[in-house]
């Protein structure tokens, strides 16, 4: 919309207009659905918070872990990430299971409760919450790995 000097001119936005669309994002967003303008706690956890720990030690003395994997969302077959662990650094994250050893297929909820440290990756595996796809020597090495990250690292969704 241009005014009267040509240049773009804001639309008025009332309050109760501002906090409806608000609402109306946030709801999306802890819901995961809509048109894909609000990421999902899920992708937000891969694309924002696991990415800011890439090239950065996962744990201290884990120098000599190095593995390829990929954690599938049940029920999506876009929901997929896969992992790349090198010399106990987290050097990539990609969508996709890409050239994994193994890989982990979880339900959501699982997922965020396994990434919050409420829930070990062993005890999601024997509770059936959880399937090893692969290399089921490295997955449960990896669960081992992972239970210790996520309980000095835990996830907790806004």
């Amino acid at each position: 919309m241009k005014g009267q000097t040509g240049r773009l001119v804001c639309p008025f936005i009332s309050v109760s207009l501002f906090f409806t669309a608000l609402g109306v994002y946030w709801a999306m967003a802890l819901s995961g659905s809509g048109t894909g303008s609000a990421p999902s706690a899920v992708e937000k956890y891969f694309n924002e918070f696991l990415a800011g720990k890439l090239n950065q030690a996962l744990l201290p003395n884990l120098q000599k872990l190095s593995a390829q994997f990929y954690i599938r969302l049940c029920g999506s077959e876009t929901s997929v990430w896969a992992l790349t662990v090198k010399e106990g650094k987290l050097i990539q994250i990609s969508s996709g299971t890409g050239q994994s050893e193994c890989g982990f297929k979880v339900e959501t909820a699982a997922f965020l409760k396994i990434a919050a440290g409420k829930l070990s990756p062993q005890m999601a595996f024997f509770k059936r919450e959880i399937e090893i796809e692969g290399r089921m020597d490295i997955g449960l090495r990896l669960a081992t790995v992972l239970a210790d990250f996520f309980k000095r690292f835990p996830y907790e969704p806004v």
